[in-house]
């Protein structure tokens, strides 16, 4: 039988790249973490941290010119269509705002650069990255995850020898914005996030850090600096001024103080418990084992060079396992959905805006869940979904008048925090993105029957009528 070391990821090098490093998230904050032993990086994101502002992309060209482009497709002049669409029914501007990084928390450490016995890992089962090495003859540990629980990020740094851990802590960002000095203890930046296609940054963040240390001394000085201790817990929020689609007066400092504040209050090891606990109650709903060889003990990067040549069905487990995980970690309930990069990105100009595409894309994040037993993972997806209806019909009056609703269906290819529904860009032009949408619903209403075998099964009221219609008009083969 498979067991729990068998969902572990780890390496004997720090990432060079950001692609090297481990994620963590709890649905709305993520981090990538690099396990550098003399300059650690966590790189943050928080989910509803975007470029621009709440804005109207609507077309107003866009009803008039809408059935001369039908003609032209009925006509089968498409050439003519697309060209008359670009011009007069896509979204102003024509791009969407971007998904966008909020900061990193970097730690530097004067111990010698020279290593010995380093290791990084991420436990997927537990949803907890470590690195450890040896430097200067002491062995030093590092140890974060990100709770669902508490909402912060927890960092623990120790070691085997007392008075061990002195390093130096700051925060950046790639925004703009301004470092604020709090106590010895606390440091926060702050700022707004850029604008982009003609639209102004409107949404304001904070990233703040909250160190907490057994014995040694904290001292501040454009960051904050830490001699002798014995043991460090660093505890990270980032938060900003969005509460809704068409409203950012939040106010992202407040939010941050009060998390990091209830966080300070708990202890670590209860902090990692809960998380612990609530992590598994997802993960733990679903294991596959696919057996395992020898090349299983190597390295996690090894193992994927190799394995096209080799023979390693571990995996494989490990790969779909690997894809539970993120899904988790970047989909959570009243967490928004994941986007196009999960909740991670480290790019202020990322591919394809790491937005939501909505003409599939976005639809293939939530293919896994359900086959994987993560329903409450693709549940986040449907109650977003039930967000675009009222913006879109405001939308849909400059766009298509009284044409029939199910049109809104063909319209909306691309959507964004700011539940944008309109279409843009090259892609914004496909017949059915409404289809895959549904996709993933008609899956899991197909399985509920399979996976209630031999039990009581009744569908959610919502989707009685929705199953009755999918499955009087569609097979199931049709659907697999």
């Amino acid at each position: 039988m498979m067991t729990m070391a068998d969902d572990l990821l780890w390496y004997d090098a720090p990432a060079r790249l950001w692609t090297d490093a481990l994620p963590l998230g709890n649905g709305r904050l993520g981090a990538m973490v690099f396990g550098n032993p003399v300059s650690e990086r966590l790189q943050i994101n928080e989910s509803t941290f975007w470029a621009g502002g709440p804005y109207r992309p609507v077309n107003p060209d866009a009803y008039s010119h809408l059935g001369k482009v039908r003609e032209l497709i009925f006509a089968g002049h498409y050439a003519q269509a697309e060209a008359l669409a670009e011009e007069h029914l896509m979204a102003q501007p024509i791009k969407q705002m971007s998904y966008q990084p909020i900061g990193d928390l970097h730690i530097d450490f004067p111990h010698s650069r020279t290593v010995t016995n380093y290791r990084r890992t991420l436990d997927l089962d537990t949803a907890i990255a470590t690195t450890s090495y040896v430097a200067d003859g002491t062995t030093f540990f590092r140890e974060a995850f990100i709770s669902a629980v508490d909402g912060v990020l927890v960092l623990r740094l120790s070691a085997d020898r007392p008075r061990s851990i002195k390093c130096r802590i700051s925060l950046d960002s790639p925004q703009q914005g301004q470092l604020v000095e709090g106590q010895a203890s606390q440091l926060t930046f702050s700022g707004t996030g850029k604008a982009e296609w003609g639209i102004a940054g409107a949404l304001r963040f904070a990233l703040g850090i909250r160190v907490i240390n057994k014995g040694g001394m904290l001292s501040f000085s454009n960051g904050i600096s830490v001699d002798d201790a014995d043991e460090l817990v660093i505890l990270l929020d980032a938060a900003t001024s969005f509460r809704r689609s068409d409203d950012v007066s939040g106010d992202p400092d407040g939010t941050i103080s009060a998390r990091l504040s209830r966080a300070s209050a708990r202890s670590h090891e209860i902090m990692r418990r809960d998380h612990m606990a609530e992590h598994q109650k997802l993960f733990r709903s679903f294991a596959i084992d696919l057996g395992t060889t020898p090349a299983a003990i190597e390295t996690t990067d090894r193992r994927i060079a190799g394995f096209a040549g080799g023979h390693d069905p571990a995996l494989a487990s490990l790969y779909v396992q690997f894809g539970r995980y993120l899904m988790i970690a970047s989909s959570r309930p009243g967490t928004q959905p994941a986007n196009l990069q999960g909740i991670w990105n480290d790019e202020t100009d990322p591919p394809w805006g790491s937005k939501y595409t909505a003409n599939i894309n976005l639809q293939m994040n939530y293919w896994l869940p359900a086959p994987a037993n993560l329903r409450n993972a693709s549940n986040r997806l449907s109650q977003w979904r039930k967000s675009l209806p009222k913006l879109a019909a405001r939308r849909r009056r400059c766009i298509i008048a009284p044409v029939a609703g199910s049109c809104t269906t063909t319209l909306i290819s691309g959507a964004r925090l700011d539940r944008s529904t309109v279409p843009n860009g090259a892609c914004g032009r496909p017949a059915a993105p409404g289809s895959w949408r549904n996709y993933s619903i008609l899956r899991t209403i197909l399985m509920m029957p399979m996976a209630c075998a031999g039990g009581s099964f009744r569908l959610p009221r919502g989707l009685q009528s929705l199953s009755s219609m999918c499955l009087c008009r569609f097979r199931a083969r049709t659907i697999w």
